[in-house]
């Protein structure tokens, strides 16, 4: 009996060892296989990397053509610029300027032109980089550096001194008199305690007296149904009336804000490059 359980822990013991033994020789050839796959991959995508950037360039090109600019930026991020050539990765960050501005993402766009600067583009990238930076810190608010560039860009780029003189002066008188910027906060507090008087102070003065009025009309309302002791009616009607007007007319100011702001700006920018787009 003694014998016979020897011999089992005997033959268990190997068949054990064995199996222990095959699944890690299977184990080591799946993780070998694995690695085999993925430097291939990798050297593949190196092999091929110039023709899928080229592509991808061209897919962007393609969305920004037919004016679909998230999807020709989304393009344009999937490319590891660290295989792109440097003529490519100059063509990848030009295109990431221009949808960054077109996308009205301003402080990205500046950080792009920095990066691009670094990679030594020619005279013209470098020009209508410089002319979009030109914009891009108008856009952000930032007139007195824009103001700097626009002068360098004019000493870089007039093709004589008179020329030179001549847009100084004009861009000189455009700065002093640069859109005068509503502050969203000031708007925000009077909108608090002034019904109506945001959007007004926002530049919308019309639409900001209808709103006071609306607000009015719902508060007296309510008080005179409270005065009738018509409370269900007060309360449902005339101060939930004025709840709805007087939170829809702060999220009013806001917007008329930013509308307005940005209508100064894109007007200003527009009367700039008309000084300066021609030299």
């Amino acid at each position: 009996m003694k014998k016979w359980k020897k011999t089992s822990f005997i033959i268990f013991s190997i068949l054990l060892t064995f199996y222990s033994t095959n699944a890690q020789i299977q184990q080591n050839k799946a993780l070998f296989t694995e690695r085999i796959s993925l430097l291939d991959s990798i050297f593949s995508s190196q092999i091929n990397s110039f023709e899928q950037i080229e592509l991808k360039i061209k897919l962007s090109r393609n969305y920004l053509e037919e004016k679909k600019h998230v999807q020709a930026i989304a393009e344009l991020e999937k490319i590891p610029l660290y295989l792109a050539t440097k003529e490519q990765q100059k063509n990848i960050l030009f295109f990431q300027i221009l949808l960054n501005y077109l996308l009205e993402d301003y402080n990205k766009c500046l950080q792009k032109t920095t990066a691009f600067q670094s990679l030594n583009p020619s005279k013209l990238q470098t020009k209508n980089i410089e002319l979009i930076k030109i914009l891009s810190l108008n856009q952000i608010e930032n007139f007195d550096s824009s103001f700097n560039l626009a002068n360098s860009y004019i000493e870089n780029y007039a093709k004589n001194l008179v020329e030179k003189d001549s847009l100084t002066n004009l861009v000189g008188k455009l700065y002093n008199n640069k859109p005068k910027i509503k502050s969203l906060q000031k708007a925000n507090i009077i909108a608090t305690f002034v019904p109506g008087g945001g959007i007004i102070y926002g530049g919308k003065p019309l639409m900001g007296l209808f709103s006071f009025s609306l607000q009015s009309v719902s508060l007296s309302f309510a008080i005179w149904e409270f005065l009738q002791q018509n409370y269900i009616t007060g309360y449902v009607v005339g101060l939930a009336m004025l709840q709805k007007l007087y939170f829809g007319s702060l999220k009013q100011t806001i917007k008329v804000t930013n509308e307005q702001n940005k209508e100064k700006i894109h007007t200003f920018n527009a009367q700039l490059l008309v000084f300066i787009e021609s030299i």
